[in-house]
C-alpha cells in the first residue's frame, strides 16, 4: 500500500494552454449538409479490401457514424432504434435481471423477443446496388 499524498498534475505546454485559453477551435454548431440516399445514388466504386491495395483517396465516399447525426432521415431512424432498445432492454428488468443476464440464464433471447424484431425489420440486411 502506498502512504503520503499523491503529487497533483501540472499540465505543460498544449494542455496548459488549452486549460488557459480554451480550444483553438470552436466546436461545429451543426453537422454538414449531408444527404444519405443522394450519396447512395452517386456513382460508387468499392471491392472489398480495396483500401489495403489501393492508394489512399480522400475525396471517396464512404460512410462513417457522424452521417448518423448529419442526415436527417438516418439520424430519426437511430433515435428511434436508440429509445426502442434502451426502453424495451437496457432500461428495463425481466425477473430482477438486465436483459443481458436473462438472454445469459435462458441461453437464448427469448422468441417474442425474436419475432418483435424480426417484425420490425431489424434482421433485414440492406444492400446497396
Amino acid at each position: 500500500m502506498f502512504t503520503g499524498a499523491t503529487p497533483i498534475p501540472h499540465p505543460t505546454g498544449l494542455g496548459a494552454s488549452v486549460l488557459e485559453h480554451g480550444y483553438i477551435e470552436a466546436p461545429l454548431q451543426r453537422p454538414p449538409a449531408f444527404n444519405y440516399r443522394e450519396a447512395l445514388d452517386t456513382k460508387q466504386e468499392y471491392d472489398y479490401g480495396d483500401f489495403l491495395v489501393k492508394p489512399f483517396d480522400a475525396n471517396s465516399w464512404r460512410f462513417t457514424p457522424e452521417m448518423l447525426h448529419a442526415d436527417a432521415e438516418l439520424n430519426a431512424y437511430f433515435n428511434e432504434l436508440h429509445k426502442y432498445f434502451t426502453e424495451k432492454f437496457w432500461n428495463a428488468r425481466f425477473d430482477g435481471l438486465p436483459y443481458h443476464r436473462l438472454v445469459e440464464k435462458l441461453h437464448m433471447v427469448p422468441l417474442p423477443d425474436v419475432r418483435d424484431m424480426i417484425a420490425r425489420g431489424f434482421t433485414r440486411m440492406y444492400i446497396p446496388k
